[in-house]
């Protein structure tokens, strides 16, 4: 019985030790391809449920300061800035700047996004991309 216990303790601990800690945005990792594959919302509560995201949209950092996006149909990325973990992205939408800020970071090697304007989630809420290319 006490080998069992001890076994469960071990696999406990290694489950919950295999998370890696929030990594602060940089230029260098942001760079690439990324696909949103999961996203986050609340219903009022604390609790966060992540949901699968089939087909979501790309954003491509590039290394001069521009991007490109999926995001919006009738826009088309300008270019991007990072301020303190803040990602701010210009569109333009047809004549429009459209500018969309972010908060972010990178953890268990994913891009998290959580956005801060022109929309904000005030249950907080948070966008989870994949890297598909660098």
């Amino acid at each position: 019985m006490r080998n069992l216990t001890l076994t469960i303790i071990a696999a406990a601990l290694a489950l919950f030790s295999c998370k890696e800690e929030p990594v602060d945005l940089s230029l260098n990792k942001l760079h690439g391809s990324w696909l949103l594959v999961e996203s986050s919302y609340s219903i009022g509560d604390a609790q966060q449920r992540w949901q699968k995201i089939e087909g979501g949209y790309i954003y491509n950092f590039k290394n001069d300061g521009t991007f490109s996006s999926t995001r919006f149909e009738d826009c088309e990325g300008r270019n991007y800035s990072m301020d303190n973990n803040v990602l701010t992205l210009v569109f333009d939408c047809e004549g429009d700047e459209l500018e969309a800020v972010e908060a972010g970071n990178f953890y268990d090697g994913y891009l998290e996004l959580s956005p801060i304007s022109p929309t904000r989630c005030v249950e907080g809420c948070k966008n989870k991309f994949r890297k598909i290319s660098d």
